[in-house]
């Protein structure tokens, strides 16, 4: 990576070290430059070398790059790390943030999550009847799993989700459509590692005239782990 000086930071640096300062210590440096430790001096203020795990955020060094800073190629900040760009389904989502798919449960594991949503089905959807599939998976911060769903005209919907070890998580319904169409027309509003969306009384309601085709997407904000959601109809 070219470096380069502005000449009137050459003589501080000269002067410093006839006084027999440190090599490595911080100093004042003109307008318009920085102290880069790495080289032991004066230096624009362009794009520095990092130490390893670190990236250039603009104005310095961070891990991992910062919130709006700069990311791998293909890649965007998530809030807490780069992840790989895109939303839900692999498109920007209406709330800003980054969602890579997680890994899937298997079968097995996706099942021993039914009766757990079940319990809390009776509580928030007394008398629902569970339908489509259980999105579950082994989360990462940031990541989603979504399945397709049907919204029946005239029916009342419930999404319900939960995980063991995620501490803050959603539930969506956005239509099963490719690209920017694929906008969230509801999300729940709780927080924690339990996630309801249209809670009796208030459940959620197809407003056309004719069957929705959408997904019920799962996604995990904060914390790691199991977690699981399924969608209900009255």
């Amino acid at each position: 990576m070219s470096r380069f000086a502005y000449a009137y930071g050459a003589l501080p640096l000269a002067l410093a070290g006839l006084a027999g300062c440190p090599s490595n210590e911080t100093m004042a440096c003109p307008p318009g430059q920085m102290y880069d430790s790495n080289v032991g001096q004066c230096m624009g203020q362009q794009q520095m070398a990092c130490p390893p795990g670190q990236m250039w955020n603009g104005s310095m060094c961070a891990a991992g790059g910062a919130v709006g800073g700069n990311c791998p190629p293909g890649q965007t900040w998530n809030g807490s790390t780069c992840a790989a760009a895109g939303g839900v389904g692999g498109f920007p989502n209406p709330f800003g943030a980054s969602c890579t798919p997680a890994q899937p449960a298997d079968q097995m594991t996706a099942a021993a999550a039914g009766p757990a949503l079940g319990a809390l089905a009776q509580q928030y959807a007394p008398g629902a009847q569970a339908v489509g599939g259980i999105a579950a998976g082994n989360f990462q911060p940031g990541q989603c799993i979504e399945v397709p769903v049907t919204l029946n005209a005239g029916k009342c919907y419930t999404a319900i989700g939960t995980g063991a070890g995620p501490s803050e998580i959603d539930v969506i319904l956005a239509p099963n459509l490719p690209g920017p169409l694929a906008q969230a027309v509801a999300q729940d509003n709780m927080q924690g590692s339990m996630a309801v969306l249209g809670g009796s009384p208030n459940c959620f309601r197809n407003p056309s005239p004719f069957p929705a085709p959408m997904k019920l997407i799962l996604k995990v904000n904060a914390g790691q782990g199991n977690a699981a959601a399924q969608l209900y109809e009255k």
